[in-house]
């Protein structure tokens, strides 16, 4: 009987553990689609200068000639906003104790969300002049709002009496301290993020400085925190 409840137990926390590289490689289909949603977003709601309707009316100076990209009215625009964020499912497991913490009492299964991110405000960006290059660095990405939803919660006892009418409440708790435990240690999410929010940048930048009818192509390259500039 011990054992066929060892082998239940088992299957089920095989079933119910979340590889959260796995679930990063299975959302990666959807992120072009994310990505271009984000930056129609910021654009609509961050008070962004219309490219598509004005181009370069919106640089243009107080005669109407259109004025150089500097590096203070890049930094102005990227800046717009507060936090980019995208948002993962992230489930888990976690086992409950006694007090004496070696006693455990039952195991939670559980499904969850968290939003990671970069703060748009500590961007910082700088133009080449001499080959018209604009670099974004990006801040380091943070993990934040991690959630469990109650109602996705499973239980495996290993002693009936530890079923009582306040096990939900206690084992919310604990679920909620494993996944805020878990995602701060992930750096899948974090590069995750780093990565969908470069491709967010320079979709949101590149089209926008190359309607600028001042005879100069620009190329916008993204670097995420701590990722230096290529040599050459």
């Amino acid at each position: 009987m011990i054992k066929l409840k060892n082998k239940k137990m088992e299957e089920k926390r095989k079933r119910l553990k979340w590889d959260i590289g796995t679930g990063i490689r299975a959302l990666s289909a959807v992120f072009l689609i994310m990505i271009a949603v984000i930056v129609i977003w910021r654009i609509k709601h961050a008070d962004l200068p219309d490219i598509a309707g004005k181009g370069k009316d919106f640089l243009a100076g107080e005669e109407g000639e259109v004025t150089t990209v500097t590096e203070s009215i890049l930094e102005e625009t990227v800046r717009k906003g507060s936090l980019y964020t995208a948002e993962y499912p992230y489930n888990g497991y976690t086992a409950v104790y006694e007090e004496d913490q070696k006693t455990v009492k039952y195991y939670v299964a559980y499904e969850g969300t968290v939003k990671a991110g970069i703060d748009v405000r500590k961007i910082e960006v700088s133009l080449e002049e001499d080959t018209n290059t604009i670099f974004i660095r990006l801040p380091k990405a943070v993990v934040t709002e991690p959630r469990v939803n109650p109602g996705t919660m499973e239980y495996i006892f290993e002693d009936e009496k530890y079923n009582t009418e306040t096990v939900a409440q206690e084992a919310y708790r604990a679920a909620c301290e494993d996944l805020a435990e878990r995602v701060q240690g992930d750096a899948n999410i974090r590069a995750n993020a780093e990565e969908s929010a470069k491709a967010a940048e320079k979709a949101l930048v590149e089209p926008w400085v190359n309607q600028i009818n001042d005879g100069k192509e620009y190329k916008v390259k993204v670097l995420a925190y701590g990722e230096e500039k290529e040599d050459g």
